[in-house]
Parts: structure tokens; C-alpha cells; sequence
């Protein structure tokens, strides 16, 4: 089993990244408000007033959201349990507290690294030897019912760069290929 702990660090600090406009924000929407006069008026249309109140509105939302983000990146930092990527034979558990916690079995998975990926999966890095994509990144792992790649995941939230991730991960991934790879040897391939 391989663990990747969670950086709690880099959690908190992008909660201050994301509190920091939040605040911005919500001062910027409270003094547009307070500058809104809606009182009717013969000689105005009102539509200076109607506007600055449906920014005032929109940055609310914008400054609610952020402030949201930076919550739960604040809950993450002080989560009391633990934390982290937990890689088994045949599944990846991940702990991520407010984020929630999901188990993904490497049947379902499709691990590929850029230099196997289609055209259009490709990236820059498709473009390294073999061996230094092996040794330095996170293959793609894709999850069907994800919308973001479980390595994006790891990246973001795991403790270090990716070159070490990958070193610590290397084992159960290519456990996980090798139970992959007899998973697709055993289902027929349609014929065209």
C-alpha cells in the first residue's frame, strides 16, 4: 500500500487566496449598494440605480462563491482526521474531508501516460522519452464517472511535486496496469 498524505499547507493557502478576493469583493458590493438610490423619480428612467444594483448583486454572488472555496479549503487545512491517497492492489482510496471521500477500483480506471494517449489526449509531455515520463509524472487516470482525471486530483492536493508523487506511486500503478491490462485481454474487442 502506498500513502499520499494531503498538504494542508497548500490547502490554507489557497483558502487565504481565496478569502482574500472574497472579501475584496463583498466590500466592492456593499459600497455599490449603499451608493443605490431606488426612489422614484420623475425627471430618471432609473436605470443608472437598476444597474449599479445588479452589479452590486453579481459581485455578491462572485464574493459568496469564492468565500465558499475558501471554507472548505480552510476546513481541509484543519480536518482533524486523515488525510490523503491511500493506493491498494485494487482500489485508490482518497480522503479529502469537505471534499469528500471516494474509492475507485482500478478495473474501471484507464491509466495511460501521454505517450500512449491518442492525438488528441496528447499533451506536450508526450513528447519526453518513455523513460523520463515514467520516472518523472503521473500517468492520466480516468475514472468513467469523473469529470476531472484522478491524477489532476492528486496533483492538486497531495503533499510535494509530481516527481516524487509518481516515485511514490510508481509501484501500485504498475500493479494496476498489469490488472488493467488482463481485464482488456479478457474482454472480446468488437469487430468493426
Amino acid at each position: 500500500m502506498a500513502y499520499i498524505p494531503v498538504s494542508r499547507t497548500r490547502s490554507f493557502t489557497r483558502a487565504v487566496i481565496y478569502a482574500f478576493p472574497a472579501l475584496v469583493l463583498a466590500a466592492t458590493a456593499k459600497l455599490v449598494y449603499g451608493g443605490v438610490n431606488l426612489r422614484p423619480s420623475a425627471i430618471s428612467t432609473q436605470f443608472v440605480p437598476y444597474s449599479l444594483l445588479l452589479c452590486a448583486v453579481t459581485l455578491a454572488i462572485i464574493s459568496f462563491t469564492m468565500g465558499i472555496l475558501a471554507l472548505r479549503r480552510i476546513l481541509l487545512a484543519g480536518w482533524p482526521g486523515a488525510l490523503g491517497f491511500y493506493a491498494y492492489d485494487s482500489e485508490l482510496l482518497v480522503r479529502l474531508g469537505p471534499f469528500g471521500s471516494k474509492r475507485y477500483a482500478v478495473e474501471q480506471l484507464d491509466i495511460r501516460y501521454p505517450y500512449e494517449c491518442t492525438s488528441d489526449d496528447a499533451s506536450f509531455e508526450a513528447m519526453l522519452p518513455e523513460e523520463t515520463q515514467h520516472e518523472t509524472l503521473l500517468p492520466r487516470m480516468q475514472y468513467p464517472a469523473e469529470s476531472t482525471p484522478l491524477d489532476v486530483i492528486v496533483s492538486r492536493f497531495a503533499i510535494g511535486p509530481e516527481k516524487e508523487i509518481a516515485a511514490q506511486l510508481r509501484p501500485a500503478i504498475e500493479r494496476w496496469r498489469c490488472i488493467i491490462a488482463s481485464r482488456d485481454r479478457r474482454s472480446p474487442v468488437p469487430s468493426p
